[in-house]
């Protein structure tokens, strides 16, 4: 049984670096890249003195941050919400994927939340939820008005 308490819960340190890596995305790399082909289009001009050379690289980076920090503060603002107002309640494990890229393995795990209809899928490169095995009940936080989200308990410890 987990020690987080009945909601509203405060917000714990590990419950933070769950949100960061629930959340995290590829917003960093579409700013560098804008920040990049920024440079180059200057050099591009300069270089052929053509001051009507469109910066399409850059606004096509721009456009990515944009999206991509919008997805990431929406996801974080979910995550926050499920682990703050979220009841603590048993899960079943439907399926358990790994997937090896190179030298990450992702884990896909598949719950089935007492009382709901449909399977939950919660994906991470964390190295705890390779123990996880089909048929096992597991603890998660759940709420029901994000119905896509569940956070297994003992990845807050």
């Amino acid at each position: 049984m987990s020690d987080l308490g009945d909601p509203p819960r405060a917000l714990t340190d590990s419950m933070r670096r769950y949100i960061e890596d629930g959340a995290a995305n590829l917003t960093g790399m579409w700013i560098g890249g804008a920040v990049l082909s920024t440079i180059m289009h200057v050099i591009m001009v300069a270089a052929t003195g053509n001051w009507r050379w469109p910066p399409v690289f850059t606004l096509l980076f721009v456009v990515l941050a944009i999206v991509s920090g919008k997805r990431r503060a929406d996801m974080r603002r979910r995550l926050t919400r499920v682990l703050t107002e979220g009841a603590i309640t048993g899960a079943v494990v439907r399926h358990v994927h790994q997937m090896q890229h190179r030298r990450l393995v992702t884990t896909t795990v598949s719950y089935r939340v007492e009382g709901t209809s449909r399977d939950v899928q919660v994906a991470m490169a964390e190295q705890g939820l390779a123990c996880i095995q089909v048929g096992m009940r597991d603890e998660v936080v759940y709420l029901p008005s994000e119905p896509d989200l569940v956070v297994p308990t003992f990845l807050l410890t």
